[in-house]
């Protein structure tokens, strides 16, 4: 079963929500259900999608970097200690 648009949308929107609350702001893509989220301007930004099922959300796609999708706060957290391990 794959998830559809506006679960996708309101599944990174509650992630955007816990990103900004940590202090990361993040940016909606216009292309496709995704956001980008870096950790200064010299560092790449990470970009993040919803599975097609709609179970996870997905990053750096060769490295299997992934979290649950129904626990957005820890999924932040996790996306913010990967960035800040990355920018030292």
């Amino acid at each position: 079963m794959s998830a559809d648009h506006s679960e996708k949308m309101r599944l990174l929107v509650a992630l955007c929500r816990e990103l900004a609350r940590l202090g990361l702001p993040s940016v909606m893509s216009d292309a496709r259900p995704a956001l980008s989220v870096g950790g200064g301007p010299a560092d790449p930004k990470l970009w993040i999608s919803v599975s097609p099922c709609g179970e996870f959300f997905e990053w750096c796609p060769d490295s299997g970097g992934r979290f649950p999708a129904d626990n957005p706060e820890c999924a932040a957290e996790t996306i913010a200690g990967r960035l800040r391990a990355h920018t030292g």
